[in-house]
């Protein structure tokens, strides 16, 4: 893959930045600049993809979703101001 990649970003340098057409092809209408465009799309997708698929964001929305079910349930065993001095304590 190396090689094909090499291959075609050293023909499209030596066809359109050096000039040099051995094989006279015509230069308009060919489909060298937008191959060279799509590499270089697909290269920044792969560059921006994360090694690890789930965000710190994606875990949060998920605890909440988990967590906010079960609010009501704890509000018939504890009294709200427990539940809030509870809070307050865990987050300070």
């Amino acid at each position: 893959m190396r090689n094909a990649r090499r291959g075609l970003h050293g023909s499209f340098h030596h066809k359109w930045i050096l000039r040099d057409n051995p094989e006279h092809e015509p230069l308009l209408g060919t489909e060298d600049i937008q191959s060279l465009a799509d590499l270089g799309n697909r290269y920044s997708f792969i560059e921006k993809m994360n090694a690890f698929p789930v965000s710190l964001r994606s875990i949060l929305h998920l605890l909440i979703a988990t967590l906010l079910p079960m609010v009501p349930l704890l509000l018939t065993v504890m009294p709200l101001k427990d539940v809030v001095k509870l809070l307050l304590k865990v987050m300070v």
